[in-house]
């Protein structure tokens, strides 16, 4: 009966120190990429910097608003860097490893479809360290904005094109059906 009881108590600790174990584990993987994913943006600044990019700001909250149910929620993000280059303001979202610095990675591709969403103001660009490379990152969404801004400048030229000629050409007819010339 002793027995029983001495080996549910030992289940109960090795079942604590196996807990403890895994959390343990779990806690120095994710300090380690921290610090890694630290090291590679004081890389990436120096990079950036090396490639022309101008940097702005670092680690800057954005905040952007969601209607969920009825009501506004403030989304706040936070992007590696806000970098110029020739007049053009980007955010550079910082990535070290194999997958996590491609497109194809889902995480790294809704976290920058997210900053491209929420800041229609800034261009996207995601700094692969590991290959030490800068790749710009643009969704169709993007091109459609663009092609419609094309569109309503056109528009707009085109009424400001036929005003002008109704001007033109409706100031003779005035001038004709009064007899002012």
């Amino acid at each position: 009966m002793n027995f029983i009881y001495i080996g549910i108590v030992i289940g109960i600790f090795a079942a604590f120190l196996f807990t403890a174990a895994v959390l343990k584990i779990k806690k120095m993987v994710k300090v380690a990429k921290l610090a890694k994913g630290i090291k590679a943006e004081e890389e990436a600044k120096k990079f950036l910097e090396q490639e022309g990019y101008e940097i702005e700001e670092y680690q800057k909250e954005i905040v952007y608003i969601v209607n969920f149910n009825g009501k506004e929620k403030e989304i706040k993000i936070r992007p590696d860097f806000i970098v110029k280059k020739r007049g053009i303001e980007y955010i550079a979202e910082v990535k070290y490893g194999d997958y996590s610095s491609s497109i194809e990675a889902r995480e790294t591709r809704r976290q920058l479809l997210e900053y491209c969403f929420a800041t229609n103001k800034y261009k996207i660009l995601l700094v692969d360290m590991k290959a030490k490379k800068i790749n710009l990152v643009e969704f169709e969404m993007e091109k459609y904005k663009k092609i419609k801004r094309e569109r309503d400048i056109a528009v707009t030229l085109l009424i400001a094109l036929f005003l002008t000629a109704i001007i033109i050409f409706g100031s003779g007819i005035y001038e004709k059906c009064y007899n002012l010339q």
